[in-house]
């Protein structure tokens, strides 16, 4: 079975050759090529940036010519098999159909986490004529070496798109759609509203918007309200002095001297959403959500587990404070090393889930800090009995205890 599926992927170039993909040699600056049977000669200067022109019928002929199984979700074609994970385990269903491919434009991209592939109709082209074609296959199998894992690659170089957040954030600027911005701003705790100010939000740069995402609890794209969450990466003195203007009103609204933003979590919207969560883009440069509150002189932060909870902490307290990125259970190297960058740094409150999960790591995180300049915000000590859970809870039942718990908050000997 899987010599004869290797057999199949080595005729894709010669298939899509046939179904009028646009196959190239280039010979100087003139690129020269073929498409539906026309022959067509380039200048490469002009078509550098020119995007390749796609129909949904080469999507789909392509797909079936190469025998990919496939099924329709409104406008996307999603492959029961992503042929470029490389942790396959297809077998376990949660696994399927992760892979979507847009029938209007060719953009694909694999929601799995462990993938996160993406990128154009022609990068999918090349990744499946290039790659060893033992390890594209249509099926479980086993034992296939790594490839294509963002934790194996270590190449953490991409960078969100500018233009395309500010999207993101003139929606939130806007109040649209309303029923997201009334999520974030609105004080019902039974529909689990988040009571965020609206000034915080800016102050953050948060953004929303109801967009086409994968949901991994339904294994299908769906239109979901989503909230976007940008992060940020502290610059070192070269690249502080290095100019990449995208757009000077933009770049100037999100970026500053200090810092850059680089990626962006989307996180569902409610309870329904909360298995929605991906950080983009795929290999992005690391980035922290809040650090573009940082001074450079700044004296005190606050550490928290969730962007929530920062943006809550932050609006109790006044103190800049900013969320771990992978969760509790991961506190990432560079942001240590960011931490220390700020000279002034001597307070650091950590303020994570106060349940045993969290007390245990909060003290994990408190000893690769230092116990020197760190202090662990734990309600449940000061009441065991009526404490919450965390900032985002603390905001809505007790927030005028803060300044209590902040007072006794403990530190590590």
């Amino acid at each position: 079975m899987l010599k004869k599926l290797s057999q199949q992927f080595q005729k894709i170039s010669a298939k899509s050759f046939q179904l009028g993909v646009f196959l190239s040699c280039s010979t100087n600056k003139i690129t020269y090529g073929f498409r539906s049977n026309r022959f067509i000669a380039k200048n490469q200067e002009s078509n550098e940036s020119s995007k390749m022109i796609i129909t949904q019928e080469e999507i789909i002929s392509f797909l079936k010519n190469n025998t990919i199984a496939y099924r329709i979700q409104r406008s996307y074609a999603q492959l029961q098999f992503c042929p470029f994970c490389s942790k396959r385990n297809f077998d376990e269903l949660s696994n399927q159909y992760t892979m979507g491919i847009n029938l209007k434009n060719g953009m694909y991209n694999c929601f799995r986490s462990s993938c996160q592939s993406k990128g154009q109709w022609k990068d999918f082209l090349q990744q499946m004529t290039h790659n060893d074609p033992k390890l594209i296959v249509d099926g479980p199998i086993h034992a296939i070496p790594k490839q294509n894992n963002q934790e194996d690659v270590g190449t953490f170089d991409q960078k969100y798109e500018l233009f395309q957040f500010h999207l993101h954030y003139q929606r939130m600027k806007l109040q649209q759609p309303k029923f997201i911005y009334e999520y974030l701003v609105g004080n019902n705790w039974d529909k689990n509203q988040r009571g965020i100010k609206d000034e915080v939000l800016n102050k953050y740069l948060v953004g929303i918007g109801q967009d086409e995402v994968f949901d991994p609890q339904f294994k299908k794209i769906v239109m979901a309200p989503l909230i976007y969450f940008p992060m940020f990466r502290l610059l070192t003195l070269q690249q502080q002095n290095e100019s990449h203007i995208q757009n000077e009103y933009i770049q100037s609204k999100y970026n500053s001297q200090l810092y850059e933003l680089v990626s962006c979590k989307l996180r569902g919207m409610g309870k329904e959403n909360k298995y929605i969560q991906k950080i983009e883009p795929k290999n992005a440069m690391k980035g922290i959500f809040g650090l573009n509150l940082l001074t450079r002189d700044v004296k005190q932060i606050i550490v928290t587990e969730g962007e929530f909870d920062a943006m809550a902490a932050y609006q109790m307290t006044g103190i800049p404070s900013i969320s771990l990125p992978y969760g509790i259970a991961h506190f990432p190297n560079f942001l240590l090393e960011w931490i220390n960058e700020y000279k002034e740094l001597n307070n650091i409150l950590v303020w994570v889930d106060d349940d045993d999960f969290g007390r245990v790591n909060s003290h994990k995180i408190a000893t690769k800090i230092g116990h020197w300049k760190t202090r662990i915000i734990q309600p449940s000590s000061v009441n065991s009995d009526q404490y919450p859970k965390d900032a985002n809870d603390c905001l809505r039942y007790y927030p005028d205890r803060v300044q209590e718990y902040i007072s006794k908050s403990i530190t590590l000997r």
